[in-house]
């Protein structure tokens, strides 16, 4: 009956996205299963102490004309512990304020310039090329105080810059295209933390949980399939996309986007620098959760996706 109601809303998808998507979709949810989500930490709200301090860490969130995550990732920063600044580029560029004073950078997600250039690379156009910008921001990845962190638009500029997974990888080819179902993706899906150096997933590592993912090009791609395998041995991916089992996968639709090894994230080798195209700061409170198991509605207090937000405000002030 299910698979009968079903049909025609995959017959008019058939019509808008890639046809093998939808094919693959309707053999990939055929027997779906309630998720295997488990924690290897347990979350807590932040300290009232903390939010009240007046030592909290600098964070400036950064936002481009298209940009929409800011507000978003504002809220989570400072529910974490952080004083969140929204800062534009061209306060930046005007020498209105520094960065001198920060120790987190937040580039949100968002369309910036209406991915017109593709998504992120008119964004990390204006690091690029504008001199005084470029300045600043080499300037604030080159302390090592420093964390940045860039979900979805931002993940897509900060590989254009080589911010993640690093310089090393620069030359390699990596870039995030347009998603394998040739349309934009809004879904509730399931990852895995892996071990990594990332500060923002420190004691989380195991742990397999839904987040939200809203991304039109999302897919990793690379010429060289040695440079993903390097990733790895690096430890430089530390989230996966996985399926209703656990099992990391690329199968549409548990695979928003078709990236290889379920490739959601990755990070700088010293861990201070993230981008993931999924969006943790939409997931930061429990109300805003739309769908969690019973079990965990009555053991958490606290929204796991909190706790990547909690790192980093304690790394920085330490």
């Amino acid at each position: 009956l299910r698979a009968t109601w079903r049909e025609t809303s995959f017959q008019l998808d058939a019509l808008q996205a890639n046809p093998c998507t939808v094919q693959e979709e309707r053999e990939t949810t055929w027997d779906r299963k309630t998720p295997d989500h488990r924690l290897t930490f347990r979350p807590f709200p932040t300290a009232p102490a903390l939010l009240k301090s007046s030592r909290r860490p600098k964070a400036a969130v950064l936002r481009e004309v298209g940009t929409n995550g800011d507000q978003e990732l504002a809220a989570a920063l400072h529910l974490g512990g952080f004083q969140a600044w929204d800062i534009t580029l061209t306060d930046l560029i005007a020498g209105r304020i520094s960065l001198d004073s920060f120790k987190l950078v937040g580039v949100p997600g968002g369309f910036s310039f209406a991915d017109a250039l593709g998504a992120g690379r008119g964004l990390a156009a204006v690091f690029r090329y504008n001199s005084r910008l470029a300045d600043e921001f080499s300037r604030f990845r080159e302390r090592t105080d420093t964390l940045i962190l860039g979900p979805c638009n931002g993940f897509q500029a900060l590989t254009e810059l080589g911010v993640v997974p690093g310089p090393a990888f620069e030359h390699a080819g990596l870039r995030l295209r347009t998603n394998r179902s040739e349309r934009f993706e809004s879904r509730f899906v399931n990852v895995r933390i892996s071990q990594s150096p990332a500060i923002f997933f420190r004691g989380m590592a195991g742990s397999e949980l839904p987040i939200l993912a809203a991304h039109g090009e999302g897919q990793l791609t690379c010429n060289d399939p040695s440079v993903i395998d390097q990733l790895f041995r690096q430890q430089l991916v530390p989230l996966q996309y996985i399926d209703d089992y656990g099992h990391v996968t690329t199968d549409y639709p548990f695979n928003p986007n078709g990236s290889p090894q379920g490739i959601a994230g990755l990070c700088s080798p010293d861990g201070r620098f993230l981008g993931l195209m999924p969006h943790p700061e939409r997931l930061f409170q429990l109300w805003q959760w739309p769908w969690m198991s019973e079990e965990w509605k009555r053991q958490l207090h606290a929204s796991p996706w909190m706790q990547v937000f909690q790192n980093a405000a304690d790394w920085c002030r330490n």
